[in-house]
Protein backbone atom coordinates (compact mmCIF):
# COMPACT_ATOMS: atom_id res chain seq x y z
CA UNK A 1 0.00 0.00 0.00
CA UNK A 2 1.24 3.19 -1.08
CA UNK A 3 1.25 6.24 1.04
CA UNK A 4 0.69 9.65 0.16
CA UNK A 5 3.21 12.03 0.79
CA UNK A 6 2.42 15.79 0.73
CA UNK A 7 4.65 17.72 -0.79
CA UNK A 8 5.39 21.25 0.15
CA UNK A 9 6.16 23.33 -3.02
CA UNK A 10 7.78 26.06 -1.80
CA UNK A 11 10.59 27.13 1.14
CA UNK A 12 10.06 27.80 5.09
CA UNK A 13 10.24 31.04 6.11
CA UNK A 14 13.37 29.73 8.21
CA UNK A 15 15.41 28.48 6.10
CA UNK A 16 14.74 31.54 3.21
CA UNK A 17 16.38 33.63 6.05
CA UNK A 18 18.80 31.01 6.53
CA UNK A 19 19.85 30.84 2.93
CA UNK A 20 19.97 34.53 2.03
CA UNK A 21 21.87 35.69 5.54
CA UNK A 22 18.61 37.77 6.24
CA UNK A 23 16.09 37.94 9.22
CA UNK A 24 12.36 36.32 9.05
CA UNK A 25 11.13 39.44 9.10
CA UNK A 26 12.79 40.67 6.46
CA UNK A 27 11.54 37.76 4.48
CA UNK A 28 8.45 38.63 4.82
CA UNK A 29 8.55 42.19 4.50
CA UNK A 30 10.35 41.52 1.38
CA UNK A 31 6.82 39.18 0.44
CA UNK A 32 4.69 41.96 1.20
CA UNK A 33 6.55 44.13 -0.83
CA UNK A 34 6.46 42.04 -3.96
CA UNK A 35 10.51 40.85 -3.92
CA UNK A 36 9.75 37.21 -3.28
CA UNK A 37 6.72 35.39 -3.72
CA UNK A 38 4.92 33.33 -1.44
CA UNK A 39 3.28 29.95 -1.87
CA UNK A 40 -0.59 30.53 -2.51
CA UNK A 41 -2.71 28.72 0.01
CA UNK A 42 0.03 27.36 1.70
CA UNK A 43 -0.78 26.92 5.20
CA UNK A 44 2.58 28.50 6.77
CA UNK A 45 3.96 31.12 4.57
CA UNK A 46 6.61 29.19 2.06
CA UNK A 47 8.07 30.64 -0.42
CA UNK A 48 8.43 29.91 -3.80
CA UNK A 49 11.91 28.41 -5.35
CA UNK A 50 12.68 30.37 -8.48
CA UNK A 51 12.14 33.71 -6.37
CA UNK A 52 14.38 32.66 -3.61
CA UNK A 53 16.90 31.60 -6.36
CA UNK A 54 16.22 35.16 -8.15
CA UNK A 55 16.61 37.39 -4.74
CA UNK A 56 19.42 35.30 -3.64
CA UNK A 57 21.65 35.62 -6.96
CA UNK A 58 20.58 39.48 -6.62
CA UNK A 59 21.72 39.95 -3.28
CA UNK A 60 24.88 38.44 -4.11
CA UNK A 61 25.35 40.72 -6.71
CA UNK A 62 24.57 43.58 -4.59
CA UNK A 63 26.66 42.69 -1.76
CA UNK A 64 29.96 42.08 -4.20
CA UNK A 65 28.92 45.72 -5.94
CA UNK A 66 27.34 47.20 -2.59
CA UNK A 67 30.77 48.35 -1.20
CA UNK A 68 30.77 51.49 -4.18
CA UNK A 69 28.12 53.42 -2.69
CA UNK A 70 27.74 55.47 -5.86
CA UNK A 71 26.51 52.19 -7.28
CA UNK A 72 24.48 51.33 -4.34
CA UNK A 73 22.40 54.78 -4.35
CA UNK A 74 21.61 54.34 -8.18
CA UNK A 75 20.07 50.42 -6.89
CA UNK A 76 18.16 52.27 -4.25
CA UNK A 77 16.73 55.54 -6.79
CA UNK A 78 16.30 52.99 -9.68
CA UNK A 79 14.03 50.56 -7.60
CA UNK A 80 12.32 53.91 -5.89
CA UNK A 81 11.15 54.81 -9.49
CA UNK A 82 10.26 51.54 -10.71
CA UNK A 83 7.84 51.38 -7.84
CA UNK A 84 6.87 55.26 -8.88
CA UNK A 85 5.68 54.16 -12.28
CA UNK A 86 3.59 51.33 -11.44
CA UNK A 87 1.75 53.46 -9.70
CA UNK A 88 -1.79 54.82 -10.86
CA UNK A 89 -1.07 58.24 -10.72
CA UNK A 90 1.99 57.72 -12.62
CA UNK A 91 0.38 55.85 -15.33
CA UNK A 92 -2.37 58.42 -15.67
CA UNK A 93 -0.02 60.57 -16.34
CA UNK A 94 2.19 58.78 -18.91
CA UNK A 95 -0.81 58.61 -21.01
CA UNK A 96 -1.48 62.23 -20.74
CA UNK A 97 1.80 62.60 -21.63
CA UNK A 98 1.70 60.13 -24.96
CA UNK A 99 -1.48 61.80 -25.78
CA UNK A 100 0.54 65.85 -25.63
CA UNK A 101 -1.74 66.39 -22.34
CA UNK A 102 0.35 66.44 -20.08
CA UNK A 103 0.82 70.41 -18.98
CA UNK A 104 4.70 71.29 -18.22
CA UNK A 105 5.20 72.64 -14.18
Amino acid sequence: MLLSVKHTPGVCVAAASEQLGVSEPTIRSWVKRGALVAVPKASTMQIEPESLHRVSRALAELRERGRDRDWLQAVVDHLHDRDARKSDVVQKEIVQLKRGQLKPA
